[in-house]
């Protein structure tokens, strides 16, 4: 009997540790849970030229390779802001990512642009999430400005144990700052919604325990 049980925790120990299916489900204490990567999937990364007959080929490759660009920032920006739990609800961690007029509204919009300061948030898992991508070319392709759609959907798990969508969607308006891209305004709506608990196969996982220990 004894040695039933020592066998289901065992199993159970290993499952835990060795899951890696990235789901975000709560079977592993949060200490052991490493943060999840992100990264926005592009869904079109196209020009806009500011005259005609310019050099088709340049603009394409320009949007190809700064769309890109622009993704991996809004990328690094939303896990920031909203994955990382250690830079929740923390604007200077993502300044960085904007400039001029934009900067100076982190603080009155950062319950907008981050997962917010009210905390009761234990894990956030990222699901599939979206960017397309215009980007503005001078004739040559040479990039000027862009324009990001974003959709941003994430699984939260709260400290009560229950689970809620976040979901950002809008736009960022971005600008060359040297090597970088930086956003210079935006228009975005966060919200969040009641979600229930995701399937959990710990249920059959302790059904097992308890038949070893009967």
């Amino acid at each position: 009997m004894v040695a039933g049980i020592a066998v289901a925790a065992i199993a159970v120990a290993a499952f835990a540790l060795t899951r890696g299916d990235g789901g975000g489900l709560p079977f592993v204490d949060d200490q052991e849970r490493p943060t999840p990567a992100f990264a926005f999937t592009v869904t079109r990364a196209s020009y806009e030229a500011t005259a005609a007959k310019g050099d088709k080929n340049a603009q394409e490759k320009a949007a190809d390779r700064e769309g890109k660009a622009v993704a991996e920032m809004l990328s690094t920006l939303y896990a920031t802001a909203f994955v990382d739990p250690d830079t929740w609800g923390d604007v200077g961690a993502i300044e960085d990512s904007f400039t001029g007029e934009a900067m100076g509204r982190l603080e009155g919009d950062v319950e907008v642009l981050t997962i917010g300061t009210g905390g009761g948030y234990e894990f956030v898992t990222p699901e599939p999430s979206t960017v397309s991508i215009v980007v503005l070319t001078d004739p040559e392709g040479q990039v000027l400005r862009a324009h990001a759609q974003v959709e941003f959907t994430a699984l939260a798990e709260l400290s009560d144990g229950t689970f809620t969508t976040i979901t950002s969607t809008g736009d960022y308006f971005v600008v060359r700052d040297g090597d970088s891209w930086k956003i210079e305004a935006y228009r975005i709506d966060r919200d969040e919604e009641a979600r229930e608990a995701p399937a959990s196969p710990s249920a059959s996982t302790s059904a097992s325990a308890t038949g070893a220990d009967a």
